[in-house]
């Protein structure tokens, strides 16, 4: 067993039999790290490379004003040439989240983090966003939703009903690390900015409402204390598999 700078960690020669199941003895695996599982017989090698999912302990923040409508969590950080390799982004957001780093989205998937047991786990997401980082000043763009969470539960309920079973307040949870030696490089911590985008309505059963007029207010964040219990993502996640043509599209006059 090799970390993700190629030193061996843990090893151990066990017959061929005894090899599914092998453990070692010892070791134990950091979190947010890379490793490589090696396995060597008669002269073959073959690897296979995995990486250990981030310390679910994470630091939420909201915003400090609570009427402002599906807001976006900013945060401006600033990344050396050196800090731009192995980058992970490990993220959650309460109800719904969309994640950009600049103007370009982090992901594919959608209804992330989908719906959750909110009273047993709430899961995140891990990206790999080496390639969406540059050296110097990047800013860290996370979009908030209602979902399942705050938004209308159950599609037998009215639109102006059924709303706020789980929670009613926006929250985010992040951190950035480096997977070849796990250190954290930035987290949530209350310095964001929050902002609304524009957006004054959304929903998992009627959809969304823009408004690129209307006035976009902004607030500070706070740190709070949920006490969701944060777990790695498991289950499939949401993607795109077709689109579809609008049938009418509507203008002001």
């Amino acid at each position: 067993m090799c970390d993700g700078t190629g030193g061996v960690v843990a090893s151990r020669t066990v017959p061929l039999s005894s090899a599914p199941g092998v453990d070692f003895p010892g070791f134990s695996a950091h979190p947010a790290r890379r490793y490589v599982f090696r396995v060597s017989s008669g002269g073959v090698s073959s690897e296979l490379p995995f990486e250990t999912a981030a310390d679910p302990d994470f630091v939420f923040v909201a915003p400090e004003d609570g009427a402002l409508r599906s807001p976006e969590i900013v945060r401006h950080f600033t990344l050396t040439a050196e800090d731009c390799r192995g980058l992970r982004l490990a993220v959650t957001g309460l109800g719904l989240y969309r994640a950009y780093i600049g103007s370009r989205r982090v992901g594919d998937c959608y209804l992330t983090p989908g719906f959750n047991d909110y009273g047993g786990y709430l899961r995140y997401d891990t990206y790999d966003i080496s390639d969406l980082v540059a050296p110097g000043e990047n800013v860290l763009s996370v979009h908030l939703g209602d979902g399942w969470y705050s938004g209308r539960f159950g599609i037998d309920k009215p639109p102006e009903r059924g709303g706020g079973v789980f929670g009613t307040d926006y929250l985010c949870a992040y951190k950035i690390y480096r997977i070849d030696m796990g250190r954290v490089l930035f987290s949530a911590d209350g310095c964001e900015l929050a902002q609304e985008c524009g957006c004054l309505e959304n929903s998992i059963y009627d959809g969304e409402i823009w408004d690129f007029t209307a006035e976009r207010r902004s607030s500070s964040c706070r740190v709070v204390s949920p006490g969701y219990n944060t777990v790695p993502f498991f289950g499939a996640h949401i993607r795109e598999v077709a689109t579809l043509r609008a049938t009418e599209i509507i203008s002001p006059a």
